[in-house]
């Protein structure tokens, strides 16, 4: 009797929950029905997954610059996938000094991802200082998550 309270409560909880069980069920239009009601009224969850919606290009057409749109909304209300996501995707596009503080934040909680970004920035000093000990330590730690490139980067 309480969870149907709950449910009932927070409906925008309910749409969201039906989307990702629709995106499982490879219902991808569905899904981003579900979801375009709570993320115009800021649940963060559903802002980014129309962000991977709309990144991926399922249940939309792919659109990057509306993926970036919801990842940042997502973000701004607190998401920490959501920010990790807009930073790789800053930085992929060019963006890089934009990237940076997604970047930084994101390695800090542990990306093996952006720690190897972050620590080829600190090793070249291109768009963070130069610092060869923050490299060596951010690429070590990606190298022990498992993230080839980061073992590859130590050995050259």
């Amino acid at each position: 009797m309480a969870s149907g309270l709950l449910l009932a409560a927070t409906p925008a909880l309910a749409d969201v929950k039906t989307g990702v069980d629709a995106w499982s069920r490879g219902d991808h239009a569905l899904a981003v029905k579900e979801w375009m009601g709570p993320a115009a009224s800021g649940d963060p969850d559903a802002q980014f997954n129309l962000g991977q919606a709309h990144k991926l290009g399922r249940g939309v057409p792919q659109d990057i610059k509306r993926a970036e749109a919801w990842y940042r909304k997502a973000a701004s209300n607190g998401h920490i996938k959501a920010a990790d996501t807009l930073g790789l995707l800053l930085f992929q596009d060019g963006r890089k000094t934009d990237a940076v503080p997604f970047l930084q934040a994101s390695a800090e909680r542990g990306d093996p991802r952006a720690q190897y970004i972050m620590g080829i920035a600190h090793f070249n000093g291109d768009i963070v200082g130069k610092d060869w000990i923050r490299a060596y330590a951010l690429m070590s730690r990606a190298s022990a998550a498992g993230l080839e490139q980061a073992t590859r980067g130590l050995a050259t």
